[in-house]
């Protein structure tokens, strides 16, 4: 189904965000989730932000009017992923290791390695025709801060190794690498133009949640501009703002 997306990862901050801008530009969206009845929370702030983007708010409407369903899928175990993928025709992967459990040492390898790789085969297998990664500006480099940051058990060499497992897998692909998400609010966009570079270029830099969501959504709905790239992205006050084909043009295919 050239309509349908998967987003793994849908109830996380870019990810319900990304889920929201799928249905703001018309494709029918499956929202993985570990839990469904934990997920209705989702639901609540798809519909309210859909109808206000609309200019009114109504009810809480049929999920079918959102062009919504949320699959209940865990990444961890490979059976569950190939019917909760169903017909799609793109794979959206938002997941990683929470930062709130700093205690968990294999968080980075079991869920932005060892489950990304399981979400990857199964869309190999589905014959999925666009995989877009989201993984960490840095992921490629060695030294500050990248070193920083692999101190939260390796984060960034797990979230590498996902992307090579990608690029192995023969699927076309766009890898999405941001620079930091955790203190920009969505207005951060009313002050800060979105920017991208070449792969392994940049060091640092923020970006906030949308302006990342809205960027993945353009390349579901524009394959062409976007596949078999990869882009960092960060948001500048000293840039202008430019059409996402404007700076997807400029991005090198690998094809």
């Amino acid at each position: 189904d050239e309509n349908l997306v998967f987003v793994a990862g849908a109830t996380g901050r870019v990810g319900s965000r990304t889920v929201r801008e799928l249905l703001k530009l018309g494709f029918t969206v499956r929202a993985g989730v570990r839990s469904i009845p934990k997920a209705e929370s989702l639901l609540v702030q798809v519909s309210l932000h859909f109808h206000t983007w609309l200019g009114f708010i109504h009810s809480f409407p049929d999920t079918r009017d959102n062009k919504l369903e949320l699959v209940e899928c865990d990444l961890e175990r490979p059976s569950q992923i190939g019917p909760a993928l169903g017909t799609s025709s793109t794979v959206i992967c938002c997941i990683g290791a929470s930062e709130k459990e700093v205690f968990d040492i294999t968080g980075p390898y079991r869920i932005d390695f060892k489950a990304t790789t399981n979400l990857i085969h199964a869309a190999t297998s589905a014959n999925v025709q666009h995989f877009i990664l989201l993984t960490s500006l840095g992921t490629n480099k060695i030294g500050f801060p990248a070193a920083l940051l692999n101190l939260f058990w390796g984060v960034l060499i797990w979230k590498r190794k996902a992307e090579e497992a990608l690029i192995a897998s023969r699927l076309p692909y766009t890898i999405v690498r941001p620079g930091g998400m955790e203190r920009p609010t969505d207005a951060y966009k009313e002050t800060h133009n979105i920017t991208l570079s070449q792969q392994d270029t940049l060091f640092g830099g923020q970006v906030s949640n949308l302006q990342v969501a809205e960027l993945m959504a353009f390349m579901a709905k524009n394959r062409n501009l976007s596949y078999c790239k990869v882009v960092e992205v960060v948001a500048e006050t000293s840039v202008p703002l430019t059409p996402f084909e404007d700076l997807l043009n400029k991005i090198p295919s690998r094809r």
